[in-house]
């Protein structure tokens, strides 16, 4: 959406980390054997990625603390990092 809205210098910057983005996939295609289309599903990623810290953070602030094998840690414990 960056590259279609918003000032011109925003767009172009957005225009040049589309580029990067592009160019390091397609670097990384030829060392690692993957496929240089994996720069089209990267927004999809970054999403996902996005929405699983988001839920983390609800998740532990609405049950005020986290728990780790089989453990709750309340939010106070957790802040002090004991």
């Amino acid at each position: 959406m960056g590259l279609f809205l918003g000032p011109i210098w925003a767009r172009a910057l957005c225009g040049i980390t589309v580029l990067s983005l592009f160019a390091t996939y397609n670097y990384l295609s030829k060392l690692f054997y993957i496929s240089p289309s994996f720069f089209l599903i990267h927004p999809i990623s970054a999403l996902l990625c996005i929405g699983a810290g988001i839920n983390s953070v609800v998740k532990t602030l609405s049950h005020g603390g986290t728990e780790w094998r089989g453990t709750f840690y309340p939010l106070e414990v957790l802040k002090k990092r004991i």
